[in-house]
């Protein structure tokens, strides 16, 4: 995939990754009152159902970021401490922030 993207096709590489971390308990809660959806007349679709899946990627993402897998990895977790979700100021708060502490590494 690497060299796809920036071999082939010569795209810049990312100079960092945002990922936006939601357990998968949470996403499902979020699932369950989604309001109906054209693609589907199911309350969750065939990912959003398979919780070994969604727990999977959890995986898969939080150790993409632990190792910071081609660009500089910033978590940003999404749950507050009560295991709700932060609202979405404190979230662009972290982004934004985030955003300004790579702008050194961004070529001029």
């Amino acid at each position: 995939m690497s060299r796809l993207e920036y071999t082939v096709y010569a795209l810049p590489k990312a100079a960092i990754t945002l990922y936006l971390r939601v357990p998968v308990s949470t996403s499902q809660k979020h699932v369950a009152h989604k309001e109906a959806r054209s693609y589907t007349e199911l309350k969750a679709d065939v990912h959003e159902e398979n919780e070994d899946l969604l727990r999977g990627c959890l995986e898969v993402y939080d150790r993409l970021a632990a190792e910071q897998v081609l660009s500089h990895w910033v978590t940003i977790n999404c749950q507050d401490r009560s295991g709700g979700v932060r609202s979405r100021e404190d979230i662009a708060d972290d982004i934004w922030q985030a955003v300004c502490s790579v702008r050194s590494l961004v070529p001029a």
